[in-house]
């Protein structure tokens, strides 16, 4: 593939994220029922996470270790516990209402460097399932990997991380900086 072919749909990608969101938030790309039919979407939480009392959500460096962000009873080794938060009830409740229903469809580019992680406990504090994902490249994974559409409301994901006052670097290397602990500079307007 071309470099500039490679360099458009980089672009392309991460341009959608920044894309202003519809009215309602959501952006209809197949009707719901033909969403439901082939397997898309998950009517509601419970579907997927039976029980999820509360989340959290996780801050990482993909590139200290294999893996995803929890497996096989260990967290990841580039969890950075620092940027580690507990989501308040409210936040609780648009974090499972960004991840059901309609939502735009984003082409992920064919990499996969998460940074975000989002966990949901029961209301004993047992591990229920999380999911990962990439603003960068806007590509995301989900564990357990059934029940659940992996077309989510990015936008509204990317506020709640924001919210928290969390990282969303638009680059590899501005990544590596942060994690390196390295200053950095802010773009100029």
């Amino acid at each position: 593939m071309s470099r500039a072919l490679l360099t458009f749909l980089l672009l392309a990608t991460v341009s959608g994220l920044q894309a202003e969101p519809a009215e309602s938030g959501t952006v209809e790309a197949d009707s719901y029922e033909d969403q439901i039919e082939q397997g898309h979407v998950a009517n509601r939480f419970e579907e997927w996470i039976e029980g999820a009392a509360f989340s959290k959500a996780y801050l990482f460096n993909c590139e200290a270790g294999e893996g995803p962000l929890f497996a096989d009873g260990k967290w990841h080794p580039g969890v950075l516990p620092n940027y580690t938060r507990k989501l308040s009830k409210a936040q609780h409740e648009r974090l499972q209402n960004a991840l059901v229903g309609i939502h735009r469809k984003y082409l992920g580019a064919l990499c996969y460097n998460p940074h975000h992680g989002f966990v949901f406990y029961s209301e004993q504090g047992k591990y229920l399932g999380h999911i990962e994902l990439c603003f960068m490249c806007s590509t995301s994974r989900r564990y357990p990997e059934h029940g659940l559409s992996r077309h989510w409301d990015l936008i509204e994901l990317k506020k709640i991380v924001t919210g928290l006052a969390m990282p969303t670097h638009s680059h590899p290397s501005i990544w590596r900086k942060f994690f390196a602990g390295e200053a950095i500079e802010k773009p100029k307007p």
